[in-house]
């Protein structure tokens, strides 16, 4: 999931960037290498953001699937 995020966010960066240039009228190259920075900058924010995702959805999951379990215990009769 992180990398896929990362890869996701470093693409939507360099795009905005290269749109931006092309809007303004901006120098090619000056234009190329801001979009080339943004992307490889926003690659690392995405691999952090994608693996706290990623984190968060896996500890939501165990506290259902604990719960679950703590519930399904209380409701099993006792002898």
């Amino acid at each position: 999931m992180a990398g896929t995020y990362s890869r996701h966010l470093a693409l939507i960066g360099f795009a905005t960037v290269c749109i931006q240039g092309l809007l303004s009228n901006s120098p090619f190259e000056e234009t190329l290498k801001t979009a080339l920075l943004v992307g490889v900058l926003f690659f690392p924010l995405g691999w952090i953001l994608g693996e706290l995702a990623r984190w968060l959805v896996e500890d939501q999951v165990r506290y259902e699937r604990q719960q679950q379990l703590e519930q399904a215990a209380r409701s099993v009769p006792q002898e």
